[in-house]
């Protein structure tokens, strides 16, 4: 199956917000080849150790202050 061409296509019962938190504007998203796509969004502070939190993040997830792209592939399950 094809990614979408913009997140705007993905079924609008989605339980995920498709909004950034802090600029309140839509998620950037990028298809790229196959089945990998790039998702952006600006954060308002670093991401910190995961201390203490249930489940853990994966590494991953970290990011800086500020606009943060992930590379991320569809056909791949990834960690929260």
């Amino acid at each position: 199956m094809p990614l979408p061409a913009t997140l705007a296509e993905l079924t609008p019962s989605s339980p995920v917000s498709l909004k950034d938190p802090v600029t309140h504007a839509p998620y950037e998203y990028h298809p790229k080849s196959g089945t990998t796509y790039e998702l952006c969004a600006t954060f308002a502070t670093a991401s910190r150790a995961d201390e203490g939190t249930y489940p853990p993040r994966t590494a991953f997830w970290n990011h800086p202050k500020g606009r943060h792209c992930y590379q991320l592939d569809a056909g791949q399950q990834t960690a929260y």
